[in-house]
């Protein structure tokens, strides 16, 4: 997240608000807040199968009237190219280990203004500690996607970003402005839906295929 409070507000450190998992331990989800952090109380909701797929859900409510400009920046070892609508490949170097896989898609299901960029990462190289040195999958430059939203919000107004990820690449489709659904098995709500055959009242649902 790439909102940062002016010199006059205070900002906030992340707390866990809720967590949770299935009995077998194969899907978990939790959300975290940051709140009065900038103009927004923003909360992150991670929820997935493990060694599947998972969704990262961020929801920025304004906390006053604001033009709000958010990046979601996403980095990563490896490759990175685009598919010129909403996903992002990453390819890194092969284990040579069968059925590793070495291919990783983060997808937005949510409009964003998309662009693909590298910095150098101080623990990249040869320096005196640098925290990639043994790594042998490691490359010079960290690549970055950013997923950029901009919105006028009125208070109170919530903004939210929707991206599945996972190692397989599939299509994300939005429901509604709080509805999405990657693939046929992936499904995200976040409050109150009804459409699609579908029914819910409450907080968050996340579902997958298990």
């Amino acid at each position: 997240k790439h909102i940062r409070p002016g010199a006059n507000e205070k900002g906030s450190l992340a707390q866990v608000i809720a967590y949770g998992s299935t009995p077998d331990k194969k899907a978990a989800a939790l959300e975290l807040a940051a709140e009065e952090y900038g103009p927004v109380d923003w909360h992150r909701t991670v929820a997935g199968e493990v060694k599947k797929g998972y969704w990262v859900l961020d929801e920025l409510k304004a906390r006053q009237k604001t033009d709000l400009l958010a990046d979601f920046r996403w980095r990563s070892l490896g490759d990175m190219t685009f598919d010129g609508k909403n996903t992002v490949k990453v390819k890194q170097k092969s284990s040579g280990i069968p059925n590793d896989p070495d291919e990783f898609f983060i997808a937005s299901a949510t409009p964003a203004k998309l662009s693909l960029t590298s910095q150098l990462d101080i623990g990249h190289g040869n320096r005196p500690g640098g925290y990639y040195i043994d790594y042998k999958y490691a490359d010079r430059y960290t690549r970055v996607a950013k997923m950029r939203r901009e919105a006028a919000l009125k208070k109170g107004e919530v903004l939210r970003q929707a991206v599945f990820m996972g190692h397989q690449e599939l299509p994300v489709t939005a429901l509604g402005s709080n509805a999405w659904m990657a693939g046929t098995e992936y499904l995200a709500i976040a409050g109150n839906y009804t459409g699609n055959g579908i029914r819910f009242r409450g907080g968050k649902l996340f579902v997958s295929p298990s």
